[in-house]
């Protein structure tokens, strides 16, 4: 309870940290079609948060529990195998993003004149934001598990600056691209910052185990879009574009586990264990 304010604190940067383009953009540009553009492009990517958010429904509480009782190797081991099971589903799901925002916002205002959607460097840019924003997940994740509201505040301070301040510097230039770039430049900052706050602070796991497995998970990504440069999907309805993601995605799957296989053999068993354990729980 002593940490409420930290704690509220924190969340009111949040908000500015998300609501912040919008308000460039509307003060700035004064041109409402340009924020409809951006609200319909945020609208997907704040569905795809909201999906990923399931997974560490709860988690923050457990994980909790195991810090206050200072049970380090359990946490060592739990946090190691979610970071690796979390990195491998956003790998999943960013991997199927990059290559079906288009067509999907193709198919989402076919025959709305009003101004163009079909922008293919925002819709880039939007997923890359998405993404770099989730890979800090499993590290905030234990900032709220640990308490550490006061230790964090100048960095996400920091990353809300970062935000705001580049975003204004740069819309009036490149309008839409201009405040994604403010919002990924600031995710990177707070990236980089908590790949070695939590574990000096709280796991207490090598860095590099980190860094390795974020490099690994931009080059399997960057491999499962790689064909898409060359290969132009072109799907006319909701249904073959859901027949399109869904073959992108078990393309996808054998790529992550080929990975995997090669590199963290050990986890993807551990993983499978404890998973096929909790189902017949």
């Amino acid at each position: 309870m002593n940490k409420r304010w930290d704690a509220l604190y924190l969340q009111i940067l949040g908000v500015i940290h998300t609501g912040a383009p919008i308000v460039i953009l509307t003060l700035i540009t004064k041109n409402l079609k340009l924020v409809s553009v951006y609200t319909i492009f945020n609208m997907i990517l704040a569905g795809i948060s909201g999906v990923l958010s399931i997974f560490i429904s709860g988690l923050s509480a457990s994980f909790g529990d195991v810090i206050a009782k200072g049970e380090t190797t359990i946490l060592q081991k739990a946090y190691n195998e979610f970071e690796y099971a979390y990195y491998a589903i956003i790998t999943l799901v960013y991997s199927i993003a990059f290559t079906t925002i288009m067509p999907f916002i193709r198919i989402y205002t076919s025959g709305v004149t009003d101004i163009n959607y079909d922008i293919s460097i925002v819709g880039f840019l939007f997923v890359m934001n998405g993404l770099l924003y989730n890979i800090k997940t499993p590290q905030g994740m234990l900032v709220i598990s640990a308490g550490l509201y006061r230790e964090t505040r100048i960095q996400t301070t920091i990353q809300g600056a970062i935000a705001v301040v580049i975003g204004i510097i740069l819309t009036p230039f490149y309008g839409i691209k201009g405040v994604l770039i403010a919002s990924i430049l600031s995710n990177i900052y707070r990236d980089i910052d908590l790949f070695f706050f939590i574990p000096r602070n709280v796991t207490k796991l090598p860095i590099k185990n980190t860094v390795f497995r974020v490099m690994r998970l931009g080059i399997t990504v960057f491999f499962i879009y790689l064909p898409f440069l060359f290969i132009k999907l072109t799907p006319r309805d909701y249904i073959s574009w859901m027949l399109n993601a869904l073959a992108i995605g078990v393309y996808a799957i054998v790529v992550i586990l080929g990975m995997s296989l090669f590199f963290e053999r050990d986890t993807l068993k551990a993983v499978y264990i404890r998973f096929f354990r909790m189902v017949k729980q």
